[in-house]
């Protein structure tokens, strides 16, 4: 059993390699195998990106990590002050506060960092020399995300009341998630691995779909050649190797890619560049697959006459 698993192993390897730069010595023989094979080899290679995927998310939030925060937050809970109360409705703020107040968590080398401000008087300014994650506003929430400020009316929100007695609910519902969190982080684990498998395995197949059409669409110009849509297709599932390896590598461990470069032009938007990208390779594989194997053909026919 585990010898044949390791085969199999190996075999999508081979496949992997081989179809990661289209090249006339695999690409023909994909004219020559089952449509199957070729479909298989596409989930396989969607179930290992994915596994990388899992891979990185492991890593950047680790069971370990994500216990460590939860302990955190609930030890910032615990010493919120009794005669604080916050009140929000009708898109204002009231609190029983004439100052800021400051929130701050541990991190896990022991140092304290400021994540959340009350502050009725306080602007948007406020947020960059507060050096904080969110500020609330008398009639604002601003959240801090990637350098960029996002501004939320409290007229959006509901009656909301924040005191000791409401905070103890939330610290019981804390107390709960900490002592199944293994269970709760397993099962949430497996519920995004088995979620992202089937989303990316439907959308990077409506891509290939689309991509294989119209380079069929544009292959028909030249009606001197027979081509058949099936196996433009099927060869898809090969040429796509290397622009989802490098999407996946790009969304699952982005401290790999080089530093990034500000190009003077807008760049399209990435569904349009990643199809963009799979119509490139697409094409490269069928001339590998049809016009390499026919020049190669005639060549072999014209030493064996000479």
């Amino acid at each position: 059993m585990i010898n044949l698993k390791m085969k199999k192993v190996k075999a999508f390897f081979y496949i992997f390699f081989k179809s990661l730069i289209p090249n006339y010595s695999y690409y023909t023989k994909i004219l020559k195998i089952r449509f199957l094979f070729s479909f298989k080899y596409f989930v396989s290679l969607i179930v290992f990106l994915n596994f990388l995927l899992g891979v990185s998310l492991l890593y950047r939030y680790s069971p370990q990590k994500i216990n460590f925060w939860l302990k955190s937050v609930d030890s910032a809970l615990a010493s919120f002050p009794s005669d604080l109360s916050i009140f929000i409705n009708k898109g204002y703020l009231i609190s029983s506060y004439n100052q800021p107040y400051f929130f701050w968590l541990r991190d896990e080398k022991e140092r304290l960092k400021l994540v959340f401000v009350i502050d009725e008087s306080a602007s948007e300014e406020k947020i960059n020399q507060y050096q904080t994650k969110a500020l609330l506003t008398k009639t604002d929430l601003f959240i801090k995300k990637a350098g960029k400020v996002k501004k939320i009316p409290l007229s959006s929100f509901n009656q909301i009341i924040f005191n000791k007695e409401t905070l103890k609910i939330i610290r019981q519902r804390l107390f709960f998630i900490e002592k199944f969190f293994y269970i709760f982080y397993f099962f949430i684990f497996l519920f995004i691995f088995v979620f992202t498998f089937l989303f990316s395995f439907l959308i990077n197949l409506f891509y290939l779909f689309i991509a294989s059409l119209l380079v069929f669409v544009l292959l028909k110009l030249k009606p001197e050649k027979k081509y058949h849509f099936k196996k433009v297709f099927q060869i898809s599932f090969h040429a796509a190797t290397l622009p989802l390896f490098l999407d996946y590598l790009g969304f699952s461990f982005p401290y790999f890619l080089p530093v990034r470069v500000r190009l003077p032009i807008k760049p399209l938007p990435f569904p349009l560049l990643f199809l963009f990208l799979l119509i490139i390779f697409i094409i490269i594989g069928v001339y590998e697959a049809y016009f390499n194997n026919h020049s190669h053909a005639y060549r072999f026919k014209k030493l064996k006459v000479n």
